[in-house]
Order: C-alpha cells, then structure tokens, then sequence
C-alpha cells in the first residue's frame, strides 16, 4: 500500500468536523493550514528534525489542521481521554521546548510518543495523553502501526 497523506489529511479533518457538527469544538477552535501547508515558522520543523522525523513526517503535518490549544484542558480531547497534538510553534509542549533540549532525547521524554523507543523516522504521533489512544501514523508503510 503506497502512503498518501492526502488520505491522513482527510480523514483527520472529516473527525474534526464531526466533533464541531457534535458541538464538541467551537468551528474557531480549528485551525485549518494555508492551501500551501504550515511553514517553517508556524510548524514545529527544528524540533521534529531534531528529533529525527522523516521529510514524509514534515509534509504530513505542513498539511494537518490542528484544534486550538484550550488552556491543557481536558476539553481538547478528540476521543476517549485521548488530546490531539498540535505541532504548531505556539502551542504546548512546542511553545517552550528548545531545540538543544531534545538533543539526544527520545520522542517519549517529550510526550510525544507513548513508550521509550527508537521510533523509525517515518513514525509520528497525532494525539497524546497518560491513557490515550496514541494515532500513530506510519508514514514509509501509509498505516497505523501496531504497537
């Protein structure tokens, strides 16, 4: 099966949609990326390079809209205590984390995948949380690992 983020892209947003259409968000706490995708600027791309992410890991999240950071509250949760996870510079935990603080980290120091591991570069996380259910996107195979 050959990877296509368009088809991540789109599946992410129709959930999103469904939780606005529930009256879960407000419609303004979307945040939809331009039609070119997040830039540099926007998107934590430093830190996921730091971290090792794949160009494939990048582009997939150039793409993604993402939900408004709502204060750490639980109220951000797009499934069962299950966070999404924004990796635009200004929300948590990109916002204060620097890149020489990753170095030599794994991805799990940082909350951004579930357990210590040398995650494959192709691997990256769209949700968080202590309990959650990690959607975790391969992006060399186009699947959701078991792990």
């Amino acid at each position: 099966m050959a990877y296509e983020w368009d088809v991540v892209v789109n599946f992410i947003k129709r959930h999103y949609e469904r939780l606005v259409k529930a009256a879960y968000f407000d419609p303004a706490e979307v945040r939809y990326p331009p039609d070119e995708g997040w830039n540099d600027e926007q998107l934590t791309v430093h830190v996921l390079r730091t971290f090792g992410r794949s160009e494939e890991v990048v582009d997939l999240l150039r793409h993604l809209l993402y939900i408004k950071q709502l204060d750490g509250d639980h109220k951000d949760e797009v499934y069962f205590e299950t966070q999404h996870l924004s990796y635009l510079c200004d929300n948590l935990p990109f916002i204060s984390l620097i890149v020489e603080e990753c170095q030599e980290k794994l991805l799990s120091e940082k909350l951004l995948m579930p357990r210590p591991t040398d995650w494959p570069a192709g691997f990256i996380s769209l949700t968080r949380y202590q309990h959650a259910i990690w959607w975790i996107i391969d992006t060399a195979k186009g699947c959701y690992p078991y792990i």
